[in-house]
Parts: C-alpha cells; sequence; structure tokens
C-alpha cells in the first residue's frame, strides 16, 4: 500500500524518546479549567468547538483541584513507569 509505513519495530526507541522529552520538561501537559458549576455550559462548549487547551476540567471545589493535580502526577507517574519499566508511586500520607 502506497504511502504508509510500518514503525511498530521503532515503538521502543519512540517510548525511550519520549520519556526523556517528558523528564527534561520538553514535553508538558496542558490543563484548561474553568471554574464553578454554572459555568459548565461554557466548557461543554470548548469540547465542541476546539478552544479549549488541553485536558478541560470544571473547578467545582477548590479542594477538587488539589485531586485534579493529584490525578496528574498519578498519570504521569504511571506514564514513567510504562516507558522505564520502573515503579513510581505516589505518597500523599503526609
Amino acid at each position: 500500500m502506497r504511502g504508509r509505513t510500518d514503525f511498530s519495530a521503532r515503538f521502543p526507541e519512540a517510548l525511550e524518546v519520549l520519556s526523556n522529552w517528558v523528564s527534561e520538561g520538553r514535553i508538558i501537559r496542558k490543563y484548561h479549567v474553568i471554574e464553578g458549576l454554572e459555568s459548565a455550559p461554557e466548557a461543554l462548549s470548548l469540547l465542541f468547538t476546539g478552544e479549549n487547551t488541553g485536558k478541560l476540567f470544571v473547578l467545582l471545589l477548590y479542594l477538587f483541584y488539589i485531586d485534579v493535580l493529584t490525578h496528574a502526577i498519578s498519570e504521569l507517574l504511571v506514564f514513567l513507569s510504562l516507558t522505564r519499566n520502573t515503579e513510581w508511586h505516589l505518597d500523599l500520607s503526609s
């Protein structure tokens, strides 16, 4: 088939490069946070117009924001664990 190439053999190489970029800060995950339940319709419209940047969250309580950041950090640690074959854990006991 013309124009298609199989790069599956280079997948490990890509994981190594991308994980290095994440650890160096060259790849940064973006979050778009909208505050308040009354802003939820606006947030929904952002999803369909493409005006949001990054993962879109509606912030209901400021404590919830801490949960969002914790989740983001956990996702990053899982990504790093998968790409580096090393287990990472987030300790929230303190």
